[in-house]
């Protein structure tokens, strides 16, 4: 046993001495990669490489990168992405040795799914029934794009978006600039909505067990639809049933006679009569700056532009722009992520995949969805204009089987105007899993949700929320509903304050926090919760420890 401890003393002594080789010190290897570079050289800062692929292979080939970190540094430019950035087992680093791909200093640098559409394209409408359809006071401000100029000789129609439902691609969508353009609508937005009138059919309705997928029919109470041509091309969005269930149709067929508008679709509650609703791509309603028409049969757009001095941008790609799948220690920083028409950043197994830094916009469905794995971290990044929500967990993410922690991180990022397409239940963050933590994040800029609270040990702290739930009812900004899995969350040092604006209540109100179905075992405390309509709901489960907030002119700062 003497010599048992010696020789255990001796490796003591030994690993005390071993040097330790700090970021600084430790060899980096680095390839470069520019939009005037090319694929057949070897990577240098004098001969780039010029794609995100040619790039990445070379990493994946480099048999003498153990223990070394790599870079991969960006020049200034667009990289034009045409199916998702994969990165596999093979492409991991290491522990202490990651591989980082980063934008150069100073330079803005754009991984794109999109279509860039020069402003020397903006042509005068010359085309005398198009002209006619248009109000006469903006006729002379309304431009024209033919996309096959640009080799687009297709366009995908409008699906819909509904409560139950959301298609895997969201719509082609158009911007000036990095402003989302809106599809010609009325009334235009900001102004109040018009109202179904008597329901003529309320459609199926899952209530009820409907499953047949019905449409519905409902009178109309504003005869201007009828002087619009294309009738089939348009869309209406309505809260047909509840305010917190919005869903999109077509329109099926219009009766005039009888003034009914029959929807081409079902919707998950049916339709009922005096709801909120708009009209949505009508080539006629293009009367506002920043609004638009796809003529998709022809692939024209008709615009108000913004600024005839941008240049403008079309979302395309169908695919995610970054996918890793089993991948580890490797991170992204400083890089604009933009143009698809689903999630933006895919993360499925792995450790340790970090995106820093990065402008995440543009994107129709979530900004960065972490299906699985450990130690993921998303840090320091600003995302906007975001289709169906920012980030999101799935409950693979740790092993709740063994309550194994994730240890993921969503820290200190800005994340605004995140539910664009889908506009109910589209959080900014949503926890699950096991150990994640969401904190110093500044959340704000949706119509209804913006957290969600689930998982396993889930922490939200130190965050900033508002301007949430601001059209809607029944709804939370920070909103748990019916898992009996989530357990000992804690809610604790956030400031929350101008979200369930007060007005009208129709149901049971809008609320900052709101305990839904039977969610339980949530602490929460330490929060600022100001000038708000409702502070907490709670609606069901059990263990709740609520202490030690501060509510500041809140109307009710408690209901059960």
């Amino acid at each position: 046993m003497r010599y048992i401890s010696l020789i255990l003393a001796i490796i003591m002594c030994v690993s005390c001495f071993t040097p330790v080789v700090s970021a600084e010190e430790q060899e980096v290897i680095r390839y470069y990669v520019s939009v005037s570079g090319n694929d057949a050289n070897k990577g240098t800062q004098e001969a780039p490489f010029k794609t995100i692929e040619a790039a990445r292979d070379a990493v994946r080939n480099n048999r003498d990168r153990k223990n070394k970190r790599i870079e991969v540094i960006f020049e200034e430019g667009t990289y034009k992405v045409d199916e998702a950035v994969l990165f596999e087992y093979k492409d991991s680093g290491a522990k202490g040795s990651p591989i980082v791909y980063k934008a150069a200093e100073g330079a803005k640098v754009s991984w794109s799914g999109g279509i860039a559409i020069s402003k020397d394209l903006l042509k005068p409408v010359e085309d005398n029934k198009i002209l006619e359809s248009l109000y006469p006071e903006v006729r002379d401000k309304i431009r024209m794009v033919d996309l096959t100029q640009i080799g687009v000789n297709s366009v995908a129609g409008i699906d819909m978006m509904d409560h139950t439902y959301t298609p895997e691609l969201a719509p082609i969508t158009f911007y000036t600039g990095d402003t989302e353009m809106l599809l010609g609508r009325y009334p235009n937005e900001g102004e109040t909505l018009i109202r179904t009138g008597k329901v003529v059919d309320t459609g199926s309705n899952r209530e009820l067990g409907d499953t047949d997928k019905r449409p519905g029919a409902f009178k109309y109470l504003d005869d201007r639809i009828e002087k619009w041509q294309n009738i089939e091309d348009v869309w209406m969005w309505g809260e047909w049933y509840w305010a917190w269930a919005p869903s999109t149709t077509n329109i099926g067929r219009l009766d005039t006679e009888n003034d009914i508008i029959y929807t081409g679709l079902w919707s998950a509650w049916g339709y009922q009569g005096d709801k909120p609703y708009y009209y949505f791509n009508v080539l006629e309603e293009i009367d506002v700056p920043g609004e638009y028409y796809i003529d998709r049969k022809n692939c024209k757009v008709y615009l108000y532009p913004v600024d005839e001095n941008q240049d403008m941008y079309l979302t395309e790609l169908t695919d995610n722009i970054i996918r890793t799948d089993n991948a580890s220690h490797i991170r992204f920083e400083n890089i604009i992520i933009e143009g698809s028409r689903t999630d933006g950043v895919y993360i499925s197994d792995g450790e340790d995949v970090r995106i820093d830094g990065c402008t995440i916009r543009s994107i129709g469905k979530k900004g960065i969805y972490i299906h699985s794995g450990y130690e993921h971290k998303v840090l320091n990044n600003e995302m906007y204009n975001l289709g169906a929500g920012g980030v999101m967990m799935d409950t693979t993410v740790g092993d709740m089987e063994f309550l194994v922690s994730s240890n993921t991180i969503i820290e200190n990022n800005h994340i605004y105007d995140f539910s664009k397409w889908v506009t109910a239940y589209s959080e900014a963050i949503r926890l699950d899993g096991v150990g994640a933590v969401a904190r110093y994040n500044t959340i704000h800029g949706t119509s209804h949700m913006a957290v969600r609270v689930n998982g396993i040990n889930s922490i939200f702290e130190y965050n900033e929320v508002y301007d949430a739930v601001r059209d809607n009812d029944d709804a939370g900004a920070v909103y748990m509903f019916y898992n009996s899995d989530s357990r000992n969350c804690k809610i604790r040092y956030n400031y929350i304050h101008g979200v369930a604006k007060r007005k009208e209540k129709s149901s049971t109100g809008c609320w900052t926090i709101y305990y839904d179905g039977f969610h339980s075992d949530k602490d929460l405390y330490g929060n600022i919760i100001k000038d708000v309509a409702g502070g907490v709901h709670i609606n069901g489960g059990q263990m709740h420890n609520i202490y030690s907030n501060l509510f500041i002119d809140v109307d009710t700062p408690f209901w059960t």
